[in-house]
This record gives C-alpha cells, structure tokens and sequence, in this order.
C-alpha cells in the first residue's frame, strides 16, 4: 500500500525488489485518491511505478472515503497468485489472517 500524496519510502522499493528477485506477483495499492485530482492521480501512479519498477498496469488506486477501487481488488482474477499477501511498511497477511 502507498499514499499517491508521497513517493514511496525506502521500505517500499526495498519490498518491490524483494518481489521482483523472488518472483512474487503483486499489485500497488495507492490509496488516498480522493485527496488528488484525476490528472494529479494520473501523474503520482505514473512515477511511483517509475520508482518501483512497474507498470501502471499493476496499481489498484482506492479512496475508502469515496468508496472506489475495493471492486478491482475483489472482482479481479488472482488465479495467478498462488498466496495473496497483503503487504506494506506496517503489515503483512496472508490472505489465511484476513
């Protein structure tokens, strides 16, 4: 998870690349889209994935206050992902704690 308002911490590229090397799919979920403009949105997902080594492809951009993005996350077709974990700097859970 990742605040669209802020580049992503040290802790956050350190756990990208930890995805990558292991070869562990994941998605970005930057959260905090209702603080942003649609082409302010458009600009912070283009350079954290910069800063991550993504494509844009792979964020899910949420706002728990105007409800949006939870649909993506829980209609999107994980079959890919053996073990879905839900990971940032303070968390991590498997999709068994949640």
């Amino acid at each position: 998870m990742v605040d669209l308002r802020h580049e992503p911490t040290d802790a956050d590229i350190e756990m990208a690349a930890f995805l990558e090397q292991a070869q562990i799919p994941y998605w970005v979920v930057a959260t905090k889209a209702d603080k942003l403009s649609k082409s302010a949105i458009g600009r912070q997902v283009q350079a954290i994935a910069g800063d991550l080594g993504l494509a844009k492809d792979n964020f899910v951009v949420t706002s728990a206050d105007k409800k949006t993005g939870k649909e993506k996350l829980f209609l999107s077709d994980f079959s890919s992902i053996d073990n879905f974990l839900v990971i940032s700097t303070k968390i991590c859970y498997t999709y068994e704690n949640i």
